[in-house]
Order: C-alpha cells, then sequence, then structure tokens
C-alpha cells in the first residue's frame, strides 16, 4: 500500500467518524451528507468503497424512516463484505445486521397482511400504524392513526392509543 492511498484511507474513515458523530448527535441528514460526499468522492477517483460506508450511509437513512433506500444500501453493503475476504469480520457484523433488517421489515409486512382481514378497533389499527410507519408508508401511517383516534369510545382508550402512538414517534 502505497504511502498516498493509506492517507487516502485515513481520509475516508475519518469522514466516516465524522459521520457517526452527526448520527449520535441526531443530525441524521447531515451524516448521510457526509456518506454520500464520501461515496461519491471514491467513485470520481474510480475507487471502491469500503463496506462500512455503505452500512453507515443505511442507518443515516433508516433513522430518517427512508427504509427503502435504506434496505438498498445494506443489501450493497452486504455484497461488498461477500466481495471481501470471508475472514473479515465486517462480514460477519453486515450478514447479522442485513439479516436482522430483512426480518424486521418481513415482519411488518406480514403483521400488514394478518391485519388485512380482521375489523378495525383502535388498537389494531395502531399497530398497523406502526407497521406502516417502519416500513416506510408515512402519510398512510398518519391517516390510519389519526382513524385509530378517531374509533376510540372512551378516553380511557384515546389515552392508550395516543401513548402508544407518541411512543412510536406519532405526532399525535
Amino acid at each position: 500500500m502505497t504511502k498516498e492511498s493509506k492517507w487516502e484511507r485515513n481520509q475516508i474513515y475519518a469522514e466516516c467518524n465524522r459521520g457517526i458523530k452527526l448520527a449520535l448527535e441526531g443530525k441524521f441528514e447531515k451524516a448521510e451528507q457526509t456518506y454520500r460526499t464520501i461515496i461519491s468522492a471514491l467513485e470520481t477517483n474510480q475507487q471502491a468503497c469500503p463496506p462500512d460506508v455503505y452500512q453507515q450511509l443505511a442507518c443515516a437513512l433508516s433513522e430518517q424512516n427512508k427504509n427503502e433506500e435504506a434496505l438498498t444500501f445494506h443489501q450493497l453493503a452486504f455484497q461488498k463484505m461477500q466481495e471481501a475476504s470471508s475472514n473479515e469480520p465486517t462480514l460477519r457484523v453486515g450478514r447479522f445486521f442485513l439479516t436482522e433488517q430483512l426480518n424486521k421489515m418481513k415482519r411488518y409486512e406480514e403483521t400488514l397482511t394478518y391485519l388485512e382481514g380482521i375489523s378495525k378497533e383502535p388498537l389494531l389499527l395502531c399497530i398497523e400504524a406502526m407497521a406502516r410507519r417502519e416500513l416506510g408508508q408515512t402519510e398512510a401511517a398518519n391517516v390510519i392513526a389519526k382513524e385509530a383516534l378517531a374509533l376510540c369510545e372512551s378516553e380511557q382508550q384515546i389515552q392508550g392509543i395516543s401513548a402508544r402512538l407518541h411512543k412510536a414517534g406519532f405526532q399525535v
């Protein structure tokens, strides 16, 4: 490895660390921009992008509920890790993380399939809204959350559903 390429790699990881710091501060959009800049710079110089960068971008996107795009980058990171040596620890971490993400998405989709045939009551609508939100269907999730609250029959039920929705990140 040349001195110049080692310096470039260190710069990449310094920028990644900056992205991680931004993500830890809750600045996911800025973290996303940082990772996209790294990827773009590497592509411009026709250099391979480390799988970690794709993985971190996917996490930043996921935190912004951009789940479909996040899944694409999780899969890209996984593909790049598979192309690398199978002895690298990142491969195992990446495989585990991607498997967990895919299983999580599948569980939400299965939840929605199950709920399709059931009569709608506030708690079930609340669950459906949360599942749709996790799948990135934000507008539909918000409509269903409002419908769940509208169907509540008592103040106690409204408070319970509101608390669940609020805990899941809805602004109700």
